[in-house]
Formats: structure tokens, sequence, C-alpha cells
């Protein structure tokens, strides 16, 4: 090993702290791969070794830990009395659990737990054996069509036709190739099965896929979803049928009655999944290229050629497949050379160079997240295409809320374009561990060097320059769960591990005496170490300052590492283990000789457990601290062993009472370990639970108390989630993170819901996720009693009771009766305390429509009082008319609508071609129009006018007409059709639709008036085309929808063209004949027509072509004033009119203040007289008017 002399031992201190304990020797020659003498001490250095059993391990095997025991079904405080418990689990017919492991018995005498550790320079880790004999096969009547060797080939599985012939000519029965052994011979040789693990302990997935020629023999495959046990909990197939939906388990033929039917009780049954995959988006077997769980328990499969899948723990579809790659046109023009499947997303390089990342997110909680995304990232949801009525019950809960946000890293694109050279391999480091928030891509390049993208708005690409760090291009990256470094694996099989930053190098450690190709597998163990796997040569884990230690797997084919945050997950074809370093309280305590506190704690109680004298003297001179205490309860809750745990926990309770016994006769230490009397006036709000001393005297539980007690209940969860059947492995520090919210969640998607349940009530979870919980184990029961077959059957009134009985938490439901009043009684029984269960029962309802329970689903949804769950319970179940009464009376659009839509693609979904979609879409109106409220009928109609039913001819508007007149709705329908045409601009589309709305309302009695407006209408547009077209001139008579605007261009147009004035006159005459205009309003359009384009001869000439006007005179007067005319002309029309005070009006108004003055004293006006005064600039009118109005005052 080597280390850069620029490192600096403070860096090194900070990041690798080494244990105070100085250790023999461990090395006898420098040169880590010499040969020594077999019988030294880690005689070689090679880590390729095999190792000699070292001194620590002598009395074991191998250096195991000692075995392990679980609580018995009796002890376990989470098992379940009640036969119909949907987890409860039965042995099949050859004895055993079909599926699952075993925890191993522990021996008699444990030895010292230190005996079981290795040491990596001075941090110890340990091997913990979880489960043994696993079997990871799905045998018995449901198992798939893949060959039954696989039972003895691990996770390895191959397509039993794959390795068959027919036995002769015609015959169509097959008989295998190979024998076992030839057969796992080959499996091994000629398929690479991928296994990767949900982190903090979650369920494991497997895919087999084909290697080199056996890809035309292996065409299909499946991802197989299980627990870390071995039980099955989904089956993904590859290909994916298309229009045929998916099947989870059974026998793989899309049939949900087949894949129960021989299911066995200890495997959950499967259930299939929610929609099937299009047909250009089918893939087989050689076209997997990857697959990942995210943090949020999404399992992505990658493609070749960049298409991604998503999953849920149940194996259910949640968005639809999308391109990684240029997946703006639809298809990836390049393959997936490297992708790395990191916490929250997955990215891919291409072939071509492109690189883009893919990142999962919440579409409630990450809404700031989505809007400052890069400008050309693009957004992945899930489409509402489901079309059957149990397309809302078979949707998976996390395509809710999940949101894909796929982003091409354009830049590294240029960069790597501009400087002629490659990427090899990519990183992506997790959003929390950056600083800006969002994730960063790493890049290794073909000149040793590392370029840094984050997927930030400017995307502004770092390259770290580490080429001076680096001899050889780097292969592979991982980084270590906290983020701060990064482990690298070069070309020249040098791995190197730099802060992520790339200011300082931790170590080189050289592994080409071992292997000269890339491990088959590189990852953290925890934050210390770094764990590597090559084929058929164990496990070589490398620590700080280039400490080794190897774990030798002899008896296995396959192994397959799965990093934790605090561990490393070990898969075997038959064993599941972790690798972890040992705690440091652990080793503190349970360390050879050690003289700590609580390891002094530990042999004092054991010495009282076995009854010996010699408690007391340890505990003597150094009497135990309550850091003592709290680090044996702490040490505790990290170990799997159960007897290590009671034994740990026992030393603190011993530890408490020594100490309170201690404490009694000091009043001021009194009661500061097991409790003291509460006193309200120094603490009024109290702090904890209070008890009861026996003497009536409140009680404060001390901290050691609450954190024993607390410790003692986190680890009966810890044993129950790591039993076999369930299959949970979780350490203490992932159960902190996950939190017991996720936990539940995680066994709910497990198919745990009653122990899940049983859970939520031992932590006193909040009542919501009590509720769910029980909803969740009353929804596995209806799924149960429907598997049972016709034979052991309930009716639906049964089981909707029995269903009730769990969601409300009750032992035993009331008898049903009979049928014909199961409806009333139910009702009758919850009708006060429905609200109090708001959204179980619509979510019983829905998994009771998915087992094929619609009268079960009918009996629970009486009793919903929740509108946002009640709804689609009622569309999953095809209650559509119920669905649009709850959503009408709500008066919620959203849901009316929703529902509408349901309604649609129902109506769609039963046509069988292309030629019945008009039936189908005739069939929906009726039902809209007969069957749903008015407020459906509104609703639809507003949604068609939306998209184009008031201004275009589009689809919405013809099915806006189409239902209107469906509906009789004549006035409606007509009016639409009339608003369309009047918006078209082509001349012929316009007549032929406002003909149409003319049909549309002759249909009705009360729409004639409409039809003649519509008629008239029409004749006028072709009057006007006419006249354009006589004219050869777009300004006459240009398209509108007024006569009287089409007169008023005509008569403008006469002002220009004078030698057509008299034709252009004539017509517009016709044109008021025509449409019967009257006289006066035809007189005045000509009065203003003429005043305005200055025709002021055929102005007089209209005055005088009759002897009295109809309009009368002031019109024309006005009109000649306007137009600033000779004060003669105007004089001519003001003479004419019979009214005085109309001629003294016009006469001011055309400033002929004498005249105006004159005719008002003579029809002795005095308001008029004041206004000509006023007006005036005249002195000598002003006086006149002054004397005149003397004379009449």
């Amino acid at each position: 090993t080597s280390r850069s002399p620029s490192d600096g031992s403070v860096g090194l201190a900070l990041v690798f702290a080494r244990m105070a304990k100085t250790l023999p020797a461990r090395r006898l020659s420098t040169n880590p791969f010499e040969e020594e003498d077999l019988d030294a001490l880690d005689a070689s250095n090679n880590p390729f070794d095999s190792p000699p059993v070292s001194p620590r391990i002598s009395g074991l095997t191998g250096g195991v830990p000692p075995q392990l025991q679980h609580v018995p079904p009796s002890n376990n405080p989470f098992d379940s009395d009640d036969e119909d418990d949907p987890d409860q689990q039965v042995d099949d017919e050859h004895g055993g659990l079909p599926g699952t492991a075993t925890l191993q018995g522990t021996p008699s005498e444990l030895p010292s737990a230190e005996a079981s550790w290795q040491y990596l320079g001075d941090l110890p880790y340990r091997r913990i054996p979880v489960y043994q004999n696993v079997r990871w096969t799905d045998q018995g009547k449901g198992a798939s069509n893949f060959s039954a060797f696989s039972a003895s080939t691990g996770l390895a599985q191959f397509p039993a036709g794959a390795a068959t012939t027919p036995k002769g000519k015609g015959s169509t029965s097959k008989m295998p190739i190979l024998d076992a052994r030839e057969m796992r011979q080959w499996i091994q040789n000629s398929t690479f099965t991928q296994v990767v693990g949900c982190p903090h302990g979650g369920p494991i997935a497997a895919v087999t896929l084909p290697l080199g020629p056996t890809a035309a023999r292996f065409t299909s495959t499946e991802v197989r979803i299980l627990s870390n046990a071995g039980q099955l909990l989904a089956k993904i197939p590859f290909p994916q049928r298309p229009n045929t939906p998916q099947s989870k388990g059974g026998s793989g033929d899309g049939n949900p009655s087949k894949a129960g039917a021989g299911t066995n009780a200890q495997t959950p049954t499967p259930k299939p999944t929610e929609e099937s995959v299009p047909a250009q988006f089918t893939r087989g077997a050689a076209d997997i290229f990857k697959i990942g769980f995210t943090e949020r328990g999404i399992l992505v499969v990658l493609m070749r050629d960049s298409l991604c899948f998503t999953y849920d723990i149940e194996g259910q579809s949640i968005l639809p497949p999308f391109f990684l790659l240029d997946g703006t046109s639809g298809s990836a023009t390049a393959e997936v050379m490297r992708a790395d499947i990191y916490g929250q997303g997955v990215a891919c390089l291409g072939s071509n160079k492109h690189v883009a990342i893919c990142e999962f997110l919440h579409s409630k909680y990450d809404v700031a997240y989505l809007q400052g995304a890069h400008i050309t990232a693009r957004e992945i949801r899930r489409k509402s295409s489901s079309s059957g009525p149990e397309a809302a019950a078979r949707a998976s809960p996390t395509a809710s809320w999940t949101v894909a946000l796929v982003t091409p890293l354009t830049t590294a694109l240029e960069w790597c374009s501009t400087r002629f050279t490659s990427f090899r391999t990519v990183a992506v480091l997790p959003r929390h561990c950056t600083s800006h928030g969002r994730p960063e891509v790493f890049l290794s390049t073909d000149d040793h060097s590392v370029i840094v993208v984050p997927v930030t708005s400017s995307m502004e690409l770092v390259d770290v320059d580490c080429r001076h760090r680096m001899a050889s291009p780097i292969v592979d990256m991982s980084f270590c769960p906290n983020g701060r470094f990064l482990a690298c694996f070069t070309e020249a099989s040098m791995l190197t591990v730099m802060s992520t930053t790339f200011e300082t190098k931790v170590l080189d450690f050289d592994t080409s005496e071992g292997s000269s190709s890339p491990p088959l597998a590189m990852q953290w163990c925890g934050e210390d170490s770094v764990v590597l796997h090559w084929k058929n040569m164990g496990i070589l884990m490398v620590g700080p300052y280039g400490d080794w230690l190897r774990f030798p797997y002899n008896n296995t084919s396959a192994v397959h590492l799965i990093p934790e945050m605090d561990a490393c997950r070990v898969i075997t074809d038959s064993t599941v283990e972790l690798l972890q370093r040992v705690p440091p309280m652990t080793a503190n305590l349970l360390r050879i000789g050690s003289i700590e506190g609580s390891a002094l704690l530990l042999e004092a109680s054991d010495a009282f457990t076995v009854g010996t004298v010699s408690d007391d003297v340890l505990l003597s001179d150094n009497p135990p601290k309550e850091e003592d205490i709290s680090l044996c309860i702490e040490a505790a809750t990290k170990e799997f062993d159960i007897a290590t745990q009671k034994r740990l926990l026992r030393a603190a309770s011993y530890g408490m009472q020594f100490l309170k016994q201690q404490q009694t006769g000091n009043s001021a230490t009194a009661g500061l370990v097991m409790g003291g009397a509460l006193n309200f006036e120094a603490d009024e709000g109290g702090m904890g639970e209070q008890n009861n001393n026996g003497d009536g005297e409140a009680v404060l539980p001390s901290y050691t108390t609450r954190q024993f007690v607390d410790s003692a209940r986190k680890l009966r969860i810890l044993n129950a989630l790591r039993n076999p059947q369930v299959g949970f492995i979780l350490t203490v520090t992932q159960y902190d993170a996950l939190t017991a919210t996720g936990v539940l969640g995680r066994l709910i998607s497990m198919q745990r819901p009653s122990l899940a349940s049983r859970l939520a009530v031992y932590l006193k979870l909040p009542k919501a996720v009590q509720l769910y919980a029980r909803a969740s184990k009353a929804a596995a029961y209806v799924q149960k009693v429907h598997n049972l077959g016709t034979a052991e059957a309930q009716s639906d009134t049964i089981t909707a009771e029995k269903a009730i009985a769990i969601i409300q938490n009750e032992d035993s439901p009331m008898d049903a009766g009979d049928d014909e009043s199961s409806e009333r009684k139910i009702v009758a029984k919850n009708k006060n305390n429905s609200s109090m269960f708001r959204g179980a029962y619509a979510t019983v309802a829905m998994a009771a429509t998915k087992a094929g329970r619609p009268g079960v689903a009918n009996l629970l949804l009486l009793l919903e009082s929740s509108v946002s769950d009640k709804v689609p319970a009622l569309i999953s179940n095809g209650s559509y008319v119920d669905a649009m009464a709850v959503a009408t009376l709500a008066r919620d659009g959203d849901y009316i609508f929703s529902t509408l839509m349901q309604v649609e693609k129902a109506c769609l979904a039963a046509a069988g071609n292309a030629s019945e979609i008009t039936k189908a879409q005739s069939t929906f109106w009726q039902t809209v129009i007969a069957k749903l409220p008015p407020e459906a009928f509104h609703t639809l109609r507003r949604f068609y006018l939306a998209n184009g039913g008031s201004s275009s001819g589009g689809e919405g508007g013809n099915n806006a007409v189409n239902l209107l007149l469906r509906a009789q709705r004549f006035t409606d329908a007509g009016a639409t059709l009339a608003k369309r045409g009047m918006a078209e601009e082509d001349p012929r589309e316009k007549h032929g639709v406002l003909q149409e709305a003319s049909r549309v309302f002759g249909l009705g009695k009360e729409t004639a008036f409409y039809k003649i407006c519509t008629d008239e209408y029409v004749e006028l547009l072709k009057d006007q085309e006419v006249i354009r077209t006589k004219y050869g001139a777009t300004e006459v008579a240009p398209p509108s929808t007024s006569v009287t605007a089409t007169l008023v261009s005509v008569l403008h147009y006469a002002a220009t063209h004078v030698r057509e004035q008299h034709r252009l006159l004539s017509d517009a005459d016709k044109i008021a004949k025509k449409f019967r205009i009257p006289d006066r309003r035809l007189w005045h359009i000509k009065v203003k027509a003429f005043s305005e384009s200055g025709q002021w001869s055929n102005l007089k000439i209209l005055a005088d072509s009759r002897t009295k006007s109809p309009i009368g005179y002031a019109p024309f007067a006005r009109a000649s004033i306007r137009g600033k005319q000779p004060a003669s002309e105007i004089l001519k029309y003001i003479e004419r009119i019979a009214v005085a005070e109309e001629r003294c009006d016009l006469l001011s108004e055309a400033g002929m203040w004498k005249r105006a003055l004159e005719e008002a004293i003579r029809i002795r006006d005095l308001g008029r007289i004041h206004n000509v005064k006023a007006n005036c600039n005249s002195p000598e009118l002003q006086m006149q008017a002054d004397q005149a109005l003397a004379k009449l005052t």
C-alpha cells in the first residue's frame, strides 16, 4: 500500500480514527503478496490467499460468530392468535417453510464475543449470519415456468424450455438435455444474476440475464422481488406482454386466478400488476442492463436503450416507461454504457457520450425543487389512461406522488466533444450531501481525470484535474454513505479512496496480484471500509491506511453485496449475512479484559445471575455510573443475538437497582436513577409519564429508566422484523433513520399488514397511522378470503362484517344474520362512528373490488364518509352513478369531472374495434343525459366548449353539439354552431356551418325566430359576396353581421367611384328593400353615410326627393353643421324645420347667434336667450339680450 505524502495525518485522523489499543504485528514481510510461513500469524499479506485460522477465532470454524436464535412464536409479542390473521403462515406438504430461511440455534455455551471479531487495523469487524438455508425459489403448485433446478442454484433462474428438447418427432412433451449438476454448471457459465436490495434492510430484487450466445435461447426472464428470508413478494415478467395484464407470481400467464390458486400460504398471494405495457416498449431478457432500488422503495429497471421502467415493492408499475437518453424523440439512438442507480434516482452514460440523470421526487413535497429544475429537464408523470372499472383500484399508491425529473447533462457532452475524449463511468453524489441541495454527477474520463457536473440551473462543469494522482483511467466509482469520500477503482487494478473534493487522497491499494480485472462489485461497508468482490475469490475489505481483511465464500457460486448506511449485506446462494463494524461501545464492553465501567457492570451482572458472591466485590471499589448503564442499554440495541441482548439489558437493570440501593441513604441523590417524587412546583408541565410508587405519590421516571424501556420496546420490534417469516433486516441505526412510520409502510408493501397493525398499536403511533395499518390488514383479509376458493368462501355480509371489525379494532363482529337485511344492519350498527374511520372503508373496498368481491365493496362503502376516498372506490367498483351522486352532493367539480372521464373510458373500453367507437361514444352521452345528474351534463358541456366548441370546429365542438342534440337542447346546439360559423374565416366553411345551424334551429318548435335570423344572415353574406364580385373590390360590402354596416360601406364606396355611383345607390336600395329596412332607418343611414363621405350633393338630393322627409330636416342640418358647410346650405335645412325651438337650437349649434337670438325672442324663451348671451362674444348681441330679458320679465 502507499499513501500520498501530502495527505497529512490530521485529515486522516478525522476520517478514520484508530482505536487506542496496541495489537501484535500482523505482517512478516513488506511485500503484501509475498508467500510466508503459513504457521505464522497472518503469514501472508496477499489479500487473495486463503487466510489461516486466527487465534482470535480459534474457537469457531472460519471465524463465524456464535449461532443466533430467534424468539419462539409463543414469546413473540407481535404473534397473532387470530385464525383469520392474513399474516398467519402454515407449513407446506413437505413440512418445511418454502422460500423462507431459518435462524441458527444458540449453542449451550457462548464463547467470547471478541473471538468472532476480525480487526481491520484497529477497527473490529464482525460477520453476522442472519439467515441460513434460504430457499430463493418459489416451489410448489404455483411455481413459474422456470426450471426446477433453480432450487439448487440460489438466486439464478433459467427458463425450463431453453434446456429441453422434444422426446421424439411430433411429440409435444420435452425431456431435459442436461442433468441437475450439468444444469447448475450451465446456468453459472451462461447467465449472470443481478441482485440488488432496497435500502434500510428492505427486500431484494433478482433477475437472471443471458450471456453471449445463450441470449437466443434465453428470451424471457423475471424480476423477482423477495424478502431477505426468501419469501416471494412479486414477479415482473420480461418481455412484458403488450395489452395484457402482467402477473405477480403464479404461472406467469397473466391469469390472476391461476396465479393465486397454487400459491402456498407461506408465500403472499401474487396479484396482477396495474397496467399492460405498450407494444413499442416491450423488452426481453437480453435488453435489461441494470436494476436497482431507491431510498423510497422504487425499483428501477433500466434497459440497454435507456428505456426505464419503475415498480413498487409489490411489483406494480409506477410511471409509464420513458427514455433517459434522447427521450424527446420517443426512442433512444444510443445504448447505455454505464449507469448508477443511487438512493434518489438513476444516472446513465450512453455510448454516444450523452449523459442524463433522473430523479424521483414527491409531487407534493418537492414542488419548489421541481420549479428550480434546469430548463432542459422534463417531468414524467403518471397518465390516467386506464379505462377498466378496476383502474383506480389497481393503481400503485406510490404512483400518486411520484414524479420523475429527467435532466440531460448537455455541458458534459460539449466538454467531451471539445477535448476529443470520452467517459468511462458515472457516479452520483446525492443532493443531501451537496452544498447547493442538488445532485452532482461524477464522470471519469479517458485522460485519468474526473469531471463534476452539478444538476443546477447553470450546470457549470468542474474538472477536478486528478491526473497526477491517477495512474490510469477510473473504471468504477462508489460514494461513501455520508458523501465525504469516493472509492475509485482504476484500470490498473488500483483502489484509490479520495475525498469528494479531491483535495485529499486517503489510500492507494493495489489488487493486481489477485486479479487484473475490475471487481464484480465495489461497495462501502458503513463509512470506514470498502468491500470488493471478484468471482470465486470471496470478499476483500480494505480499510484506512491500507489495512485489509478477506472473507472467503468457498461454498457458494455467487456473492452479492448490498451497501447499507452502517453495514453491508452479503447475499449468497443460501445465506444472508451482515458485515458490520463493531460499534465502539460494544467493543469497549465485550472486549476480553476490558476494564471499562460498563464491562465491570456486565461481569458483575453475570456473576449475580449464576449465583456467585463476587458481584458485590466487583462493584464495591468501582460502583457503576449512569453512563455505564446507558452504554449497556445502547449496546443491547446494536446486537442481533437475542441472548446477548438479554444479557446486556439484564446488566443495565442490575446496575440501576444497585445504584438505587446505594442512593437510598442519600436524600440528595435518591431517585436519580429509578426516578423520584414529582415536584409540580419545580416542573409545572411535568416530564414524561407519571407512575405511582405504591404510596399514592406521583413518581417521575428518570432518563435512564425511560431509555431502558424505549430500548426494550425497540428490540422487540427489531427481533420481530428479523423473524424469517418477515425477513426485514434492520439495525437500530437504520430503524432510527427509517422511523417507525416508514417501517410500517415497508411492512405493508411487503404484505405484512397484520404485523404493521400490531406495531402501530404497540408504538402508540398517531391514530391516522394506526387506522391506515388496520385498513391494510382488513384489505389483506378480504384478499385471503377470496383466495380460499369456493369451498371455504364466506358470504359478502360476513366478510364485510369481519373487515369492519378489523378496521374498528374490535375483537369479534356481531352475528351477520341473513343477507337480506345485511345492509340495514351494517348501517344501523356503524352509523354513529363512520366519521372516525374516514378513508379506511374505501381502502378496503378497493381491495375487495380488486379481489373480485364487489358485494363486499358496496357494503363497506355505505359507511365511508370521505368524498375524496369514496368516489375513487366507487369508480373502481364500476358504480359510476353512485360516484357521480356523491361528487354532486359534495359540490366538488374535480370529482364530477374525473368521474365523467372514467365513465367515458369505460364506455370506450367496451368497443371491440375502431368501428364501434362511435357507438360507444353515443352510449356515453346517453348515460350522461339519462342516468347522471344535471351537474354532470353541464360539466361535460363546459369541458367540450372549452376545447374548441365555441370558436372552432374541432373534436370538442362537434362533441358539444352532438351532446346537446342528443339532449334535445336545439337552441343551445344551434347557438353553438352559429357562434362557430360566425368565427370562421373561410366563406364556404362559414356558409356551411350557418346552414347547419339553421337546420338545427328548425328541429325545435320554439326556435323559429333563431332560424329566420340565421337564414337572413346567410342571405346577407351571399349578397355581400355578390356585390364584392360585381365591383371587384373587397372594401365594398365587407363580410359583416349587420345590414346597416353593409349599406354604409356601399354608400361610402360610391363617394370614391362617381361613375358607378348610381348603381351603388341602386344596390343599396335593393338591399334595404330585401331585408325590409324601414324608411326612417334607411334615411338616417344615408344621411350619416353621405355626410361622412362628403357627398353633399347626394345629401341635398335626398332631402329634396320627397315633399316631407320621414326623419325631418334636423339630421340634415346637423350633418351639414358637423361637415362645416356654408351657412347658406345650413339655413336651407333649418328653415324647413317647423318647430321653432329646434330651429333656435340648431342656429345656436351653427354659431348663428343673431338669428338664434331673434328666434328665441320671438318664441319668448328666456332660457335660450340666456344661452345666447352666455355663449356669444358680441357685446351688441349681449346688450340686445339684456333688453329682451328686461322686457319679458
